[in-house]
């Protein structure tokens, strides 16, 4: 046994490529489209590596896989649900498992050598059509048992669900297999690679449109709920979510079909989606399936059950899958310190563009798999070399490489690192570009020049300083492009950029200031590169800071790869810098550079910062342009033409209240931005002025009805000797009569209509109420308001024909405007005075007083509920007037009157709380109101109760602005708002009735209108008088 044991050491160690000169059959034409020959001739055969194959069995007769057939092969199907069930049974059921196996490993001895033809192979027959007993499904059990073998990284699956039907547009929610994802999570989680082909349902009698994406294993990436909507599977609404198969040390690569030209075969699902993971080898295309292969090799040539002739031809992506599982198996015996995640990289990194399809493309992914370029590369480097790289050749440094110094990258041309590179100095890219599609490790720092340019989907490990262009995702091989089109690039093809990938860095970045990062933004798919996705830098590690600057360039057309045809609405998102597990992102570009087609007419890209990211956002371009599409108010439009003021330069970060704003605006749809816009205009702000206002014209409402009583038509008897005080419970007009409780009234005689009832001071008192409300009109919203009170006077009759006196009066008023509520305290002191010199009656008053409100308001912004709160001061002052003439009638007084009152309320700048929060100048509102109209009194006893009404009809108009604007600014631009018009002119009704028995106790009730155009006030009184 020991023997045995030294001679497979030895067999590792001295592979038999290396002894013995393996060359492919003339039928096949596979081995030499992706340069295996020469990987053989450098001593890769595959020796010393197994592969796990998921299929219908092999014939373990044939000769070409004679000493191959792993001790751990296992059955886990059946052919029949006759065949008696044979744990180790691995006999193929079908040619097809053995004819994919001679793909990848069949003998160097045998007519048709595998790529990796010294492997060995662990059989696992789980395609059949029945499951084995105790087995629910057979290829999710071949991969939970592969998952668990040791010293075997790759499994080849060509497998996929016989469809019964054709003609889908996306792939039905059977061919989505849960289990199996189940499955293939813990494979990949272990660290293994399961090499998968796409599907043969593009042709065109199948399923050419949903063959624009893969099916089954190889889309499993790609299912989550962020792409169900991207018309490629349909779930059935089980919301299913594999994308951790995405974030694991091993990985799924999806493999398409090409024939003997290099051109997808007619039948090949294209990789579409899954192009970030995918790639394409050697399938098949013969002229049957409409393809252009050979006649003499109408496929690929390879091993066939000996009893059906041991060899022939046969095509599919079945025969892809395996070419990339071979491939890698030389890639393992080449480099043995090369993890699941290296290795794909490598032979991502090194695939061939062909067909005119730069970069990772929508149809062959990567490109041709090209295992001669992912064995390429120097196995040292002298200290300060100069790596010289001309256009329009890519130089792929693949081998693990371990510098003995600092090296420089000059030349115009690509130099990729697909493998794993270790420089032990710094690395200065003076020209050209770097693409680091594998592992750079930096003993220093790695410097890029400007003008030069550094990319890749890679990993660089140490700190990076970017003087010229940064992006992320592969670049394009033109060298390449060229060969496979005659010697001419191809047309349409971009000369700048890569296509859409991941490029990580675990160290720090710093952008200097003649930094540009491009950012290719070709749609939203969540995977991580490819068409239909962006471009994501990513920061890794505690400490690690990457510092902005420079220009941001996004760019949605002419990438590389790309579809070139996503165009974002406003609202979409692109988080192109993410700093992980304790990064932090600081600086700020200095600028963006808008794409030159690809956005919404009315549509920009702004960046928005965060402490751990960046992202592109589409913006309206205007915001006041967005407020002016739709159906909004002044209100509104003076916001957002102050926010157009306000706007910071695209890309660059924010801060303070800008970023409280811009940030929670930046990322909405119009829709959001619109709620938002509303919510930030603070519209109710515009009431508060005429609240305050109206506050005050109560209390000269009250002091005017005081007046009205102090030269009523009818007089009280003289005052008893004793003090009387009244008092009641009422709204809007006086609750105090001047006269004693106790007397019943006598009318004047016709010719002493002047006359006052002189006599000692009169104080008075009353509580009032009042409530009105303004419509919503011209688009501006309405008002609510309720206020109520006290007001306490005294007067006195200074001769027949003068009275005057003072009072004091609190309010406290409740407002409601739009998203607004208020409570303002209002306190006034008046003097007001009444001249009655014969049937004329002169009424003044003159109040003034400080008035405080506290405020707040909640709304909806970036779809989150916001509240601001503010508090304002001010001091409000009115002079009102009136004259009437007295009409003496039978058992009534008429009195037809005119007056004019002049308010003014100066209120102090203040500010609302919070980054979202308006400020407010100092301004005055003022108002100035005429008013004429009848007032008639009577007086009358029904059964020894007396009984005095009182009736004032009356026209009201305003001038001027009447308060109903207001000046606002949000970061420091000013707009206007304006309240609601309630209408200039009024309709006022007044009516209260008094009535007493003798004694002390009178009742008395009133009520009092204001209609307008567009509001309307009403106040009610009930009161108790009582005297002593």
């Amino acid at each position: 046994m020991a023997c045995v044991v030294l001679a497979v050491l030895l067999a590792m160690q001295a592979p038999a490529a290396a002894e013995i000169q393996v060359s492919p059959n003339p039928l096949q034409y596979g081995p030499g489209l992706i340069g295996a020959p020469t990987v053989w001739a450098a001593g890769y055969t595959g020796a010393g590596v197994t592969i796990a194959m998921v299929d219908t069995g092999l014939d373990i007769t044939h000769p070409a896989f004679a000493g191959k057939v792993d001790s751990r092969s296992y059955n886990f199907a059946l052919a029949s649900e006759d065949e008696v069930y044979v744990p180790t049974n691995i006999t193929n059921m079908v040619p097809h498992g053995t004819h994919t196996a001679g793909v990848a490993l069949a003998s160097g001895s045998s007519d048709a050598p595998g790529i990796a033809y010294d492997a060995r192979i662990v059989v696992l027959r789980g395609v059949g059509w029945c499951n084995a007993p105790g087995i629910d499904d057979s290829v999710a059990a071949s991969i939970g048992y592969f998952a668990s073998l040791d010293n075997v990284r790759v499994l080849s699956s060509s497998y996929a669900l016989q469809l019964t039907e054709t003609g889908f547009n996306l792939w039905p929610a059977y061919t989505i297999n849960p289990v199996q994802a189940q499955a293939a999570l813990e494979a990949v989680a272990n660290g293994k690679i399961i090499v998968a082909a796409v599907g043969n349902d593009r042709h065109e009698v199948l399923s050419p449109v949903a063959g624009r994406n893969p099916r089954g294993i190889p889309l499993f990436p790609f299912i989550q709920p962020a792409n169900a909507q991207a018309g490629v599977y349909d779930d059935g609404g089980a919301n299913y979510d594999f994308s951790a198969l995405q974030r694991q040390s091993g990985l799924i690569i999806a493999v398409t079909a090409v024939g003997a030209d290099k051109t997808i075969a007619t039948y090949a699902n294209y990789l579409g989606v899954t192009a970030s993971w995918g790639l394409a080898a050697p399938g098949g295309n013969p002229a049957m399936a409409g393809g252009n292969d050979p006649a003499a090799t109408p496929g690929i040539y390879s091993t066939f059950p000996v009893a059906d002739g041991s060899y022939g031809f046969n095509v599919g992506t079945s025969e892809a899958a395996p070419a990339v599982s071979g491939s890698i198996a030389l890639l393992e015996q080449a480099f043995p310190a090369y993890d699941a995640q290296d290795l794909a990289h490598v032979l991502f990194a090194t695939a061939e563009n062909i067909d005119g399809q730069p970069a990772v493309n929508g149809i062959y992914g990567y490109g041709l798999v090209r295992p001669d370029r992912a064995v390429a590369g120097p196995a040292s480097l002298a200290a300060g070399s100069a790596v010289d790289v001309r256009d329009p050749q890519t130089v792929y440094w693949s081998r693990p490489l371990v510098t003995d110094g600092g090296f420089t990258k000059t030349g115009d041309g690509t130099l990729t690192v697909a493998g794993r590179t270790t420089a032990t100095g710094d690395v200065l890219v003076r020209e050209g570009a770097l693409g680091v599609d594998g592992t750079l490790t930096l003993g220093t720092r790695l410097d890029v020049a400007q003008g030069a340019t550094l990319a890749g989907f890679g990993t660089i490990r140490g700190d990076t300083t970017v003087n010229g262009v940064l992006g992320a995702g592969q670049l394009p091989n033109y060298a390449d492009l060229i060969a496979n089109n005659g010697g001419t690039l191809p047309d349409g093809i971009p000369l700048v950029g890569t296509s859409p990938g991941t490029l990580t860095f675990d160290g720090d970045v710093v952008l200097a200031a003649t930094a540009t990062t491009r950012v290719d933004l070709d749609g939203a798919l969540q995977v991580p590169g490819g068409p239909g996705t962006y471009d994501r830098l990513v920061v890794d590690g505690t400490g690690h800071v990457f510092v902005a600057g420079g220009v941001l360039t996004p760019v949605l057309r002419d990438i590389p790869g790309g579809n070139n045809t996503f165009s974002p609405d406003i609202g979409a998102a692109f988080p192109f810098l993410t700093a992980t597990n304790g990064a932090l992102v600081a600086g700020s570009f200095a600028g963006l550079v808008q794409p030159a087609s690809g956005l919404p007419a009315d549509g920009r890209l702004d960046a928005l910062y965060a402490p751990t990211g960046v992202a592109l956002v589409v913006t309206p371009a205007s915001y006041a342009g967005l407020a002016a599409s739709q159906p909004a108010n002044r209100n509104l439009l003076g916001l957002a033409a102050a926010l157009d003021r306000a706007r910071p330069v695209a890309g660059q970060a924010l801060s303070g209240a800008g970023q409280s704003i811009f940030g929670g605006l930046y990322g909405q749809d119009r829709g959001g931005s619109l709620t938002s816009l509303a919510g930030l205009s603070g519209q109710g702000q515009a009431a508060l002025g005429p609240a305050t206002l109206e506050a005050f014209a109560g209390f000269a409402d009250i002091l005017a009805n005081r007046q009205a009583r102090l030269a009523s038509g009818f007089e009280a008897a003289p005052p008893a000797p004793a003090p009387e005080v009244a008092l009641a419970v009422a709204s809007g007009g006086p609750l105090v009569s001047a006269s004693p409780a106790g007397a019943p009234p006598t009318a004047r005689a016709p010719n002493s209509a002047s006359s006052l009832a002189q006599g000692p001071w009169s104080t008075w008192g009353q509580a009032f109420g009042r409530w009105s409300n303004v419509g919503a009109a011209s688009g501006l919203p309405g008002s609510s308001l309720a206020s109520g009170g006290v007001v306490f006077g005294a007067d006195r009759a200074f001769s027949d024909d003068f009275a005057a006196g003072g009072a004091i009066s609190y309010t406290r008023s409740g407002v409601e405007s739009s998203t607004i509520k208020a409570t303002a305290d209002t306190y006034a002191a008046a003097l007001y005075a009444t001249w009655t010199p014969g049937p004329l009656v002169v009424g003044g008053r003159l109040a003034a007083g400080p008035s405080s409100t506290a405020m707040s308001r909640s709304f909806l912004f970036s779809d989150q509920p916001a509240s601001v709160s503010g508090r304002s001061q001010g001091w409000g002052l009115l002079a009102a007037g009136d004259a009437g003439y007295r009409f003496e009638l039978p058992g009534a007084t008429v009195t037809p009157f005119g007056g004019l009152t002049v308010q003014n309320f100066q209120r102090q700048a203040f500010a609302e709380t919070t980054g979202l929060g308006l400020g407010f100048p100092d301004e005055r509102f003022s108002r100035l109101r005429s008013e004429v109209g009848l007032r008639a009194e009577s007086l009358f006893t029904v059964g020894g109760t007396t009984i005095q009404p009182r009736l004032k009809l009356s026209w009201a108009h305003d001038f001027g602005d009447r308060g109903l604007t207001t000046r606002a600014a949000l970061l420091g631009q000013g707009f206007t708002l304006a309240a609601a018009d309630p209408g200039r002119n009024a309709a006022v009704a007044s009516l209260d009735v008094e009535a007493w028995r003798a004694g002390n106790v009178a009742l008395f009730a009133s009520y009092t209108g204001e209609f307008r155009r567009n509001a309307s006030a009403h106040q009610g009184t009930v009161g108790l008088r009582l005297g002593w």
